[in-house]
């Protein structure tokens, strides 16, 4: 007798157990081994085997030729009877029957000494079908087989023993392709090529995953799995990070766009990552700490912790219809994920709209499988047309800039003082000259004496020409800044309050809302500092327009709240633009030597 092959996952198949039941992809070798196993018992002893499946309308779409084939592989078919409709052993009495359940349903009932019932494509079986099967196997020591390739959830098989915790003495084993070390280079060839070309495919047919309804799919159509080409010199490439809190897991991820390409690949995932450990968690993804991070805006301490830790980490933006435009700008791209973000795959598989009572799909997301597809949200959010004033990429443009010194020596120069308002506030000191900004200071907590001395040096060292500061500053009090500036002897300060009347009342509802388009205008040829903190703030606030059509920023508080911090950085450099200065200089001698850069 030829020595039978089982795979190792497979051996339970020779145990005694009421239930065996073994599901998965496709070249898992499920059929050979149960035909393998069942001629094992037959010659063994006397069995009495029902092989069979919902529908078999011919003895053709049986297991016989499975069990046929197995029977000359160990060389004993001297020992069996094989008939047109039967296979019966010489040596044991034991016989194979073949038959559908759907349309035998009476003979099926009456049924006596099975000892061993197969159910081949058990995914096919109805629960009336089970509920009439499984009762008739009643031998002492009869067992039920079932193998099948999952299709969906609910199907009455596998949601009894899989889905569900299955019923005493059974045993339960997924098997795919790699638990088979026969497994032929044929199928591995075409296992590889859907794995490229069709996951969801893939997945089903060789992983064993259930089928999920297309239109279920939050992310069905647009993606893949691919090798990814490593970024190109001048990529501009995205991370975003998504805490775990309770049980979800903390999801860090990398990616970029090129074309209408967007490329996946890296992450970092994990449960249960303390706060001490993120950036150790974080580390593994290139280039983490040189690119700058936008992250989840409810955790600020794990924001604060992480830039401690010479992480570059901003908070998203968010606001409402934030996840569908995400998701829209998400699926207008191609995007490939490398093979190695396994977690970032099982979330675009599996992330779902919501279905009702009666199976119908609903356009709500549900809350799940999002933690690397919110993070890649985050990267992108930049990218993501949302209805600020200003785009991040006309920010990144003005910061590109490099501008030389003829084009900007004689032009006036304006400082901007954005004086702290919120408790998580900065005061910010911003020199523009023409087209360029010189510096940005970013202060914390200071004294007026403090911050009005700071302002005092800028306005000797670059001889301003005017000074513009934000009234609605409470630490330091603007008002007293003001006042201390006037007792130095500087006459040309002006404080602003943002929210009174436009100079041109017809375009603008406010002052604010005038001084930021006067700014966004001035970006399309305007150099700033390389600062992503600044560049952020630039694309943060949110724009609308008044009964009158005038342009209407997001109102400061709101910013504040949405974004949990408010960008003071990009209201310094507006407030140089409240008033035009007619004022001209020519001397080359206007900057001091400590700005030898020019």
């Amino acid at each position: 007798m030829a020595t039978v092959k089982i795979a190792k996952k497979l051996q339970f198949l020779l145990e005694p157990w009421r239930y065996k039941v073994a599901y998965g992809g496709r070249g898992g070798s499920k059929s050979r081994a149960f035909a393998s196993a069942l001629v094992i018992y037959a010659l063994k002893g006397k069995e009495r085997i029902l092989c069979c499946r919902e529908i078999q309308n011919s003895i053709k779409e049986s297991v016989k030729k499975i069990i046929e084939d197995e029977i000359e592989r160990q060389g004993v078919g001297g020992y069996f009877d094989i008939t047109t409709t039967s296979i019966k052993c010489k040596i044991t009495g034991s016989e194979f029957i073949f038959a559908g359940l759907r349309d035998n349903v009476a003979s099926i009932k009456s049924m006596e000494g099975i000892t061993k019932c197969w159910g081949e494509e058990a995914h096919t079986l109805s629960q009336h079908s089970l509920n009439v099967l499984i009762p008739t196997i009643r031998e002492e020591g009869s067992e039920l087989w079932f193998s099948y390739n999952p299709e969906f959830e609910d199907d009455p098989i596998h949601d009894k023993f899989v889905v569900n915790e299955p019923p005493p003495n059974a045993k339960v084993v997924k098997i795919n392709w790699r638990d088979n070390p026969w497994f032929p280079a044929v199928l591995q060839a075409e296992m590889e090529w859907d794995r490229q070309h069709d996951y969801d495919k893939y997945l089903h047919v060789w992983e064993g995953e259930c089928v999920q309804a297309t239109e279920e799919q939050v992310m069905h159509g647009c993606w893949r799995v691919a090798e990814t080409p490593e970024p190109r010199e001048n990529i501009v490439l995205r991370y975003g990070l998504d805490f775990g809190f309770g049980s979800d897991p903390l999801a860090f991820v990398r990616c970029w766009i090129d074309g209408n390409n967007l490329y996946i690949d890296h992450e970092a995932y994990g449960h249960g990552v303390e706060i001490d450990d993120m950036a150790e968690v974080m580390a593994s993804v290139p280039g983490a700490k040189k690119w700058p991070v936008i992250a989840d805006s409810s955790r600020p301490e794990s924001i604060s912790y992480l830039n401690r830790q010479e992480y570059r980490v901003s908070p998203s933006k968010k606001g409402s219809g934030s996840v569908e435009d995400g998701i829209s700008f998400i699926k207008g791209h191609n995007v490939i994920i490398n093979p190695r973000c396994v977690y970032t795959i099982e979330e675009f598989r599996k992330y779902s709209y919501k279905k009702d009572k009666n199976g119908k799909i609903l356009p709500i997301i549900i809350d799940a499988w999002n933690h690397c597809i919110d993070g890649v949200r985050y990267a992108l959010e930049g990218e993501i047309r949302q209805n600020t004033l200003i785009s991040e990429e006309l920010a990144r443009q003005a910061a590109a800039q490099e501008r030389k010194m003829e084009e900007f020596y004689s032009s006036p120069v304006v400082i901007g003082v954005y004086t702290k308002r919120f408790v998580t506030d900065k005061n910010v000191i911003t020199v523009r000259q023409g087209l360029k900004v010189h510096l940005q200071e970013v202060i914390g907590t200071v004294s007026v004496t403090e911050l009005s001395s700071m302002i005092a040096t800028y306005i000797s060292d670059y001889r301003a020409q005017m000074v513009f500061i934000d009234n609605g500053g409470t630490e330091p009090a603007a008002v007293s800044v003001i006042n201390r500036l006037y007792e130095l002897g500087h006459r040309k300060v002006i404080g602003v309050n943002l929210s009174n009347q436009a100079g041109d009342i017809k375009r603008y509802y406010n002052k604010y809302a005038e001084i930021w388009s006067e700014m966004k205008e001035w970006l399309e040829m305007g150099d700033i500092p390389a600062d992503d903190y600044l560049i952020n703030d630039l694309s943060g606030p949110l724009r609308g327009y008044d009964g009158k059509q005038r342009l209407q920023m997001e109102k400061m508080e709101d910013t504040h709240k949405r974004l949990m911090y408010y960008p003071a950085q990009a209201t310094s450099l507006a407030l140089t633009f409240t008033q035009t200065i007619v004022e001209q200089v020519s001397r080359r001698d206007l900057m001091p030597e400590a700005t030898a850069y020019y």
